[in-house]
């Protein structure tokens, strides 16, 4: 039988309506946490930029630790792709 877990999926999507790759948070305070990286489509999701984080602490809910990984891992990449994309400055704003 399989094993089940509850997780956090954090979901962003930019104005342009483009979604980034998710965010996954599982409770614990190792890798082990998290799927093995044998799982199944474990390598489509890595591919596709997901990120598969634990929260070392004793929930699955989003902290101060797993919110600066997603901004400085999929929120601040994005921003700095479209910048280039759209031939603006590295100092642009954004938002």
């Amino acid at each position: 039988e399989d094993e089940k877990c509850a997780f956090t999926a954090v979901v962003s999507i930019a104005c342009s309506g483009k979604m980034l790759p998710l965010q996954m948070i599982y409770e614990g305070a190792t890798t082990k946490s998290c799927p093995c990286p044998t799982a199944s489509h474990y390598n489509d999701c890595i591919s596709k930029g997901f990120r598969f984080e634990f929260s070392e602490t004793n929930t699955y809910w989003s902290t101060h630790k797993t919110t600066e990984s997603l901004v400085n891992n999929i929120i601040a990449p994005y921003f700095e792709q479209e910048k280039v994309a759209l031939g603006l400055p590295p100092s642009q704003k954004a938002i």
